[in-house]
């Protein structure tokens, strides 16, 4: 499957079940698409099932910008998993230390600073920032990452 059919497929999928959700109206407004690419070297495997708190610690202590959002491989599933990973701050290239399955894969989330990880963390108390789509938490990071703020009709 290609990469653009992916991309269409989650666009298809978080239209239909989750559509309503505020999470996916929140990424449909403001995330950005990426496709996977391979683990870069120097940046080992982590722990399976903690992609918030791997991405969170990569951004710490590397410096690598945090995202989060909805990534997608058909292998792993036939829907959208909530997730975090990494950027590459020069390449732009995914890293994704939690799946570690390279390019068959693709994102959709927002991309964060360390500093705004750090601020919105020290606000929270939570590795997760977008908190699964609570409005409260969607609105901090909206602050945080400068958006504009929602017009209601």
């Amino acid at each position: 499957m290609t990469t653009t059919r992916q991309c269409n497929l989650i666009d298809q999928t978080l239209a239909g079940p989750f559509g309503a959700l505020p999470l996916a109206d929140f990424l449909d407004r403001n995330g950005r698409r990426w496709e996977g690419s391979d683990l870069p070297q120097h940046v080992k495997k982590m722990p399976s099932g903690q992609c918030f708190r791997n991405a969170w610690e990569l951004s710490l202590r590397h410096g690598f910008p945090y995202c989060e959002g909805y990534g997608w491989d058909i292998k792993l599933g036939a829907q959208p998993f909530y997730h975090a990973w990494n950027l590459c701050p020069k390449s732009e290239c995914i890293i994704d230390p939690t799946w570690a399955i390279g390019n068959g894969a693709i994102y959709l989330g927002v991309e964060l600073t360390p500093k705004q990880l750090m601020r919105i963390v020290d606000l929270t108390g939570c590795f997760e920032v977008l908190q699964s789509g609570r409005r409260a938490a969607l609105a901090l990071v909206s602050q945080v990452l400068d958006l504009k703020p929602e017009t209601v009709e």
